[in-house]
């Protein structure tokens, strides 16, 4: 479900039609590390101006990503006060997206969480067929194909890490535990713009 509805391949109504058919099953797959996803926005945009493309996940990318690795892995500045903007703003993403799936479903969904995904694929996939009403013990076989651009670590992609860190630990304290994370941590509190937050378990089943 896409809140874009540009995007989206239904209209509302459809979505409400296909969401509340007898089988199906609302899942919202959720990055709760706002920060890093923004950061990772940001670097993607060094991608397309290489290779025109934000993700690498074929063959004819991956030649580009390893002809421009170099120029790709170097560290760039961000704005913080853009920086939290754009955080803030995938927040909303995240409360409007799961409040519009709720409103289309009849029932709040089941959140896979990104990060969660990172440390244990088994357990986050069981959680998604017993909610599907699937045997957990379902068996499939899925691998990324696609190429990770930005380190888990910040500190290895920003240049000016630590003045990002300071800001951030004085006006958002909650964004600065995002930045500094490096253990696929799952952060249940969102980030909404004003300075205001809202949390996950609000919106999930």
């Amino acid at each position: 479900f896409d809140a874009n509805p540009v995007r989206a391949p239904f209209s509302h109504n459809d979505w409400i039609a296909v969401l509340r058919l007898p089988r199906v099953a609302p899942v919202v797959y959720a990055r709760t590390n706002a920060v890093k996803m923004a950061v990772s926005l940001a670097h993607s945009k060094v991608l397309v101006r290489f290779c025109q493309t934000h993700k690498v996940v074929n063959e004819k990318q991956m030649a580009c990503f390893k002809a421009h690795k170099d120029k790709l892995r170097q560290k760039f500045r961000v704005d913080p006060t853009h920086l939290v903007e754009v955080a803030e703003g995938l927040g909303q993403m995240w409360v409007d997206t799961l409040r519009n799936v709720t409103a289309a479903a009849g029932r709040k969904p089941l959140v896979v969480y990104y990060e969660a995904l990172q440390v244990n694929p088994k357990r986050e996939m069981r959680r998604v067929f017993t909610f599907a009403g699937l045997p957990p013990t379902t068996k499939i076989k899925a691998e990324s194909t696609s190429k990770k651009l930005t380190p888990e670590d910040l500190r290895a992609t920003l240049l000016d890490f630590g003045k990002t860190a300071k800001f951030l630990r004085e006006r958002r304290p909650g964004l600065h535990d995002q930045l500094v994370d490096t253990a696929h941590r799952v952060f249940k509190t969102i980030n909404l713009p004003g300075n205001r937050t809202a949390r996950f378990e609000e919106y999930e089943h």
